[in-house]
């Protein structure tokens, strides 16, 4: 029998883990160690199995692994480290450059690599890279 409607069933955050959904759709996550770290916490294996991928992991979990790191404080330490840590980097606060060129607010500078290597995990493909903008 062919299915008429597929439906994807996904476990809830529980308010304190809320900041892993906007790290799971920032790519700093393939770069920062520590925030990779916190997705591997809540479930090693199932991490490799989704190839590393935090929206799919994010996506797979069981509920009552979300609702045991809700309430471990280490781990609840962990992720309010790693959420400062980028909201300072979203941010420019902290920076380098706004140390050196805190003078210069109307200058936007931006660098695209079209030889980012992103994980397996990623769900962007090579075109995808060629549509990003060059000058901001």
């Amino acid at each position: 029998m062919k299915s008429i409607h597929t439906f994807d069933v996904r476990p809830s955050l529980p308010k304190a883990l809320q900041p892993l959904l906007a790290m799971a759709h920032n790519l700093r996550w393939s770069w920062d160690h520590a925030e990779g770290d916190l997705f591997r916490r809540l479930d090693g294996n199932l991490w490799e199995t989704c190839n590393r991928n935090p929206v799919a992991l994010l996506g797979a979990i069981d509920q009552s692994i979300l609702e045991a790191a809700a309430k471990d404080d280490s781990f609840l330490a962990h992720l309010k480290g790693v959420a400062d840590r980028q909201d300072l980097y979203i941010s420019g606060e902290g920076s380098w450059y706004r140390r050196e060129h805190a003078k210069e607010n109307d200058m936007l500078v931006a660098y695209f690599s079209r030889n980012l290597e992103l994980p397996n995990a990623s769900r962007f493909s090579p075109e995808d890279s060629a549509c990003w903008p060059a000058i901001i």
